[in-house]
């Protein structure tokens, strides 16, 4: 029995076959000359063949000017302002909770900051505290400022805690520039040589007026040379001046007079300035408001600016009554307390020349390195300086009642050597 080839099969031969035919026509019906040799393509095709591969060309390797108009333009940088925003952070705090009241605003010359002030609650005033934050911080940090902000109120201390500025960036150390010997020696050598055949040249010239002076003979136009001599000294003479009209104008002196040029205040020199105006405007503010006795609460590195400022600012007494009364004035507190890198003198050093109450406490949270701490505490036992006292603390928790252990320290230390006495009034 005959095999039968199914229908489906013959038709997808058949269209095989013709594809095949289609795809090698081009090649099979070749235009060629009488030798077998392929003829040439028309010109419209070669042309056609060139555009598409110009086409091509330009669109794998773009012109370096499409490269240049993608590069030109260059939008500028903008960097966000951590400062201002992390202290407007604090403000937007105040006004969702409904506290905008304990925000103030003060000037030290033309910087404008914010503080935020409380009241004691306590009905027997002691004094008030300042208290500074450390750098990259604000006013309410939650770990130190802001417990002792919101809880030293209640044991008669009003509080102040104020926004200080950022420092400027360390500058970039300039990259020292070596010359190589090999390139200097050129130089070295080409000068020497230019030197060489001036001097040589000099030496020519004046053999040759040497010579030229000892002649007594006649010169070549048949003169002597005592005439030429004379001629030429005529010819050097300079012409006559011009007869003066008048006197010369005298210059103005103040307009003459060099105004001295202004040196340049540096960022660094700005910062400090701001840092004390800052400290010295808050503490004016306190005394306004009647508060004599202050405290001052440096945290991190802006205690070097408290003392520099305490070192600075002469002593304010405030006398109370009775048999038992204490002259009171200033009194500092440290938490964490590190040199920073702007102070012009270290922190141990400004410490050792303070007559007044120093509370120095060390957690285990602080950057401070133990030999520091130590190094305080034996420079000011040196000293003998008996209102000093250092207290090593755990670290601190995010409490805000009572049993906050940073809170529980500092009132009883402040209780204990720098309770103030509310004074009569009128």
């Amino acid at each position: 029995m005959a095999a039968t080839q199914h229908p489906m099969l013959r038709t997808f031969q058949r269209c095989s076959l013709i594809l095949l035919m289609l795809c090698a026509g081009p090649y099979a019906h070749a235009a060629t000359d009488e030798n077998g040799q392929p003829l040439p393509a028309d010109n419209d095709t070669a042309a056609s063949e060139g555009s598409d591969n110009a086409v091509q060309t330009d669109n794998s390797e773009p012109s370096d000017e499409a490269v240049d108009e993608n590069f030109v333009v260059q939008r500028p940088r903008v960097l966000p302002d951590e400062e201002q925003k992390r202290h407007q952070a604090v403000v937007d705090y105040l006004q969702q909770f409904s506290r905008s009241g304990e925000l103030i605003t003060m000037m030290a010359g033309d910087d404008r900051f914010n503080g935020l002030y409380l009241s004691e609650t306590a009905g027997k005033p002691q004094g008030a505290v300042l208290i500074l934050h450390d750098t990259e911080q604000h006013g309410h940090w939650p770990y130190v400022v802001a417990p002792l902000r919101e809880q030293l109120p209640a044991s008669g201390w009003a509080t102040l805690s104020i926004e200080l500025p950022t420092p400027p960036q360390a500058p970039v150390p300039a990259r020292p520039v070596y010359s190589s010997p090999a390139e200097e020696s050129p130089a070295e050598d080409d000068a020497a040589n230019a030197e060489s055949e001036a001097g040589s040249d000099d030496k020519q010239q004046e053999v040759a007026s040497a010579d030229a002076s000892d002649s007594d003979g006649p010169t070549q136009d048949g003169e002597v040379d005592g005439a030429a001599d004379n001629e030429n000294l005529n010819s050097d003479n300079e012409p006559a001046l011009p007869k003066l009209t008048g006197l010369p104008a005298i210059a103005d002196n103040d307009a003459a007079a060099e105004v001295p040029a202004q040196p340049e205040v540096s960022a660094e020199d700005k910062f400090r300035d701001a840092m004390l105006a800052r400290i010295s405007q808050s503490v004016s503010y306190l005394n306004q408001r009647g508060q004599l006795n202050i405290v001052i609460v440096a945290t991190g590195s802006s205690a070097g600016w408290a003392s520099e400022y305490l070192q600075q600012k002469p002593a304010t007494v405030v006398k109370g009554k009775g048999k038992d009364s204490e002259e009171k004035g200033y009194t500092l507190v440290l938490i964490d307390a590190t040199d920073h890198r702007l102070n012009r003198i270290p922190l141990v050093q400004r410490l050792t020349e303070l007559d007044l109450p120093v509370l120095d406490l060390i957690s285990p949270a602080g950057i401070t390195p133990g030999w520091q701490a130590s190094q305080r505490a034996g420079a000011m036992r040196h000293r003998q300086k008996s209102g000093y006292q250092q207290i090593q603390v755990p670290a601190f928790a995010l409490q805000y009642d009572d049993n906050n252990l940073l809170v529980r320290r500092v009132r009883g230390w402040l209780k204990t050597h720098a309770a103030g006495t509310e004074l009569p009034t009128g």
